[in-house]
């Protein structure tokens, strides 16, 4: 396992952390990083509502050359600058950071999602295990 660590840990800035807006222009994103947290090494929460975007993304901007985008957006402008003091916060990996059906996150999840790759009987350690050995199989052999 310590192998497969470091073949993917990398250093992220704690900015990558920060739930924020992306913006360009008209376009506006949510980077909505309390859904990801485990890519972060953090123990995966019951993520916010969605910020729904739906009426911004519908405005069509052709022929819109009267538009100031920085006055227009400045509410998720001051979000973005603002986005050193909203970074997300949480509690670190304590061993393997597997998640377990029995935690309240995967309670919800179980609850609110439809799962595809496996039924719900099937889900244990040993499933992740053998997908980390056919990853370190994987992996040597497109190194040599």
């Amino acid at each position: 396992m310590d192998y497969v660590r470091r073949l993917i840990t990398i250093e992220v800035s704690p900015i990558a952390r920060a739930l924020v807006p992306l913006i360009c222009f008209a376009t506006v994103e949510f980077h909505q990083v309390d859904r990801v947290m485990r890519q972060f090494r953090f123990r995966q929460s019951i993520p916010s509502d969605p910020f729904n975007l739906d009426q911004l993304h519908k405005e069509d901007i052709r022929g819109r050359t009267d538009r100031y985008w920085p006055q227009y957006h400045v509410a998720w402008i001051v979000m973005w600058n603002d986005r050193h003091n909203r970074l997300i916060q949480g509690n670190q990996f304590n061993g393997n950071g597997y998640l377990h059906d029995k935690s309240t996150y995967m309670q919800w999840y179980i609850n609110h999602t439809i799962r595809y790759i496996s039924p719900i009987e099937s889900s244990s350690d040993e499933d992740v295990s053998s997908i980390t050995k056919l990853f370190i199989i994987l992996h040597s052999l497109i190194q040599n």
